[in-house]
C-alpha cells in the first residue's frame, strides 16, 4: 500500500510539473508574439498609414520635392512608361460622344487645350454628359477664371467623384499609374487638379495635401502638363490681336 501511494503521488507531481511546463511555454510564446509585434510598430510620423481612410489626411504632410522624387522613381513618367511598383497603368476608354461634342463648340483646327467652350456651352454639355469628368473639370476651370471660387470647387468635386467612378470601372484598385499621356485619362486628372486648386483657395490644407499626393502618384508629370494647358488656353484669345 505505501508503494502504491508513493507511485500515485509521483504521478500527480508529474502532472503538475507538466502543466507548469505548458503554462511556461504559453507565456514564452505570448511574450515572443508581443515583442515581435512591438518591433515592427511604425513610428508616430508614419501613423497615417495605419489610420482609417476618413482621418488619414490629417497625418499627411504636404508634398515635398523629396516626395515628388520618390513618386517619380516608383511610378515613373508617362513618357517612359516605367512603373517600378509593378501595378499596371489604368487606361480609361474614351467617353462616348464627349470629344466630338466638345470639338463642335470650338473653332476649326483648335483643340480643347487652346480654347475653352463658353459657360452656356459647358452647361449644355453637362446636361448631355453628366458623368463626364472632363466636362465638369472644364466647367470648374471656367468658374474659377470668373472668380467664382465656391462654384468652381463644387463643380470640381462632382468631376472628382465621376472620375473615381470611371477609374473603378476601368479596373483601378486605389493605386497605380493613371498616365496623362493617355488622353481618356485627362478628365480625371484635370478634375483632381481643379479640386486641389479649389481646396487651396478655400484653405482646406489637408485636402490639398491628399490630392497633391494622388496626382503625383497617378502621374508625376500631370500637374505641370495641366498648368501648361491652362496657360495656353488663357493665352489663346489674345494671341491673334
Amino acid at each position: 500500500m505505501p508503494i502504491a501511494v508513493a507511485l500515485d503521488a509521483e504521478a500527480h507531481f508529474g502532472v503538475v510539473i507538466g502543466l507548469q511546463g505548458v503554462c511556461a511555454a504559453s507565456f514564452a510564446a505570448l511574450a515572443y508574439f508581443v515583442i515581435g509585434h512591438a518591433a515592427i510598430v511604425r513610428p508616430a510620423t508614419d501613423i497615417g498609414q495605419w489610420m482609417p481612410a476618413a482621418s488619414r489626411t490629417l497625418a499627411r504632410p504636404s508634398p515635398s520635392p523629396a516626395r515628388r522624387n520618390v513618386a517619380r522613381r516608383l511610378i515613373g513618367s508617362s513618357v517612359t512608361g516605367e512603373n517600378l511598383l509593378g501595378v499596371p497603368p489604368t487606361l480609361l476608354y474614351p467617353e462616348d460622344g464627349v470629344a466630338d461634342a466638345i470639338a463642335a463648340t470650338l473653332q476649326d483646327g483648335v483643340t480643347i487645350d487652346e480654347q475653352v467652350p463658353t459657360r452656356a456651352e459647358l452647361e449644355a454639355l453637362i446636361r448631355r454628359f453628366p458623368t463626364s469628368s472632363l466636362v465638369w473639370a472644364l466647367l470648374s476651370d471656367d468658374a474659377f477664371e470668373a472668380g467664382e471660387i465656391i462654384p468652381s470647387y463644387a463643380y470640381a468635386r462632382v468631376g472628382y467623384h465621376r472620375g473615381l467612378d470611371a477609374l473603378r470601372k476601368g479596373g483601378w484598385r486605389g493605386q497605380g499609374p493613371v498616365p496623362w499621356s493617355h488622353e481618356a485619362n485627362r478628365g480625371v486628372l484635370r478634375s483632381l487638379y481643379a479640386l486641389r486648386r479649389g481646396a487651396e483657395a478655400i484653405g482646406e490644407a489637408d485636402e490639398v495635401s491628399r490630392l497633391g499626393d494622388f496626382l503625383l502618384m497617378s502621374d508625376p508629370t500631370a500637374i505641370e502638363a495641366i498648368e501648361t494647358v491652362h496657360y495656353r488656353a488663357a493665352a489663346a484669345p489674345t494671341e491673334g490681336l
